[in-house]
C-alpha cells in the first residue's frame, strides 16, 4: 500500500526489511524530483508541459505520482530540466519494483532470487 509516498507492507507473516522501508521513505519518487527541478528553475508548471508539449494536467499527475511518465516523457523531462536521465530511470524502475514487491506474499524472498539471477547473468 502507498501512504505518503511510503509502501508498508501490511503481512504479518512476512515484514519487508525494516531498513529498505526507511530507504524508501528518503527516495525521492520521480515526480517530486522532477516537481522540486522544475521549482529551482522557477518553471512554473504551464512552462515546463509547453516545452514537453504535454498536457498540464499529465504533467501534475506525474508530479504526484499519480501517472507513469513513459520513458520518452523521462528523456525529454530530464533534458528540459537538465537532470540526469539515469536518475531518473533508476528512481522509476525502483517504484515500480517496491510496488510490484508490496503486492508480494514474501518480498524478501523474491528479491534474494532475484538477485541470484541477476549474478548468474552479469
Amino acid at each position: 500500500m502507498l501512504i505518503n509516498n511510503c509502501i508498508t507492507f501490511q503481512s504479518e507473516r512476512y515484514k519487508f526489511d525494516y531498513l529498505c522501508q526507511i530507504k524508501l521513505c528518503q527516495m525521492y519518487s520521480v515526480g517530486s524530483t522532477i516537481r522540486e527541478n522544475r521549482k529551482s528553475k522557477n518553471l512554473l508548471l504551464r512552462q515546463l508541459a509547453a516545452i514537453l508539449d504535454i498536457d498540464v494536467a499529465i504533467l501534475s499527475k506525474i508530479e504526484r505520482g499519480e501517472r507513469t511518465p513513459t520513458k520518452d516523457q523521462l528523456i525529454k523531462i530530464a533534458i528540459a530540466l537538465e537532470i540526469d536521465v539515469n536518475i531518473l530511470l533508476k528512481n522509476q524502475l525502483a517504484e515500480k519494483i517496491l510496488i510490484e514487491l508490496s503486492e508480494n506474499i514474501n518480498p524478501i524472498e523474491v528479491m534474494k532470487i532475484v538477485q541470484k539471477e541477476l549474478k548468474r547473468k552479469i
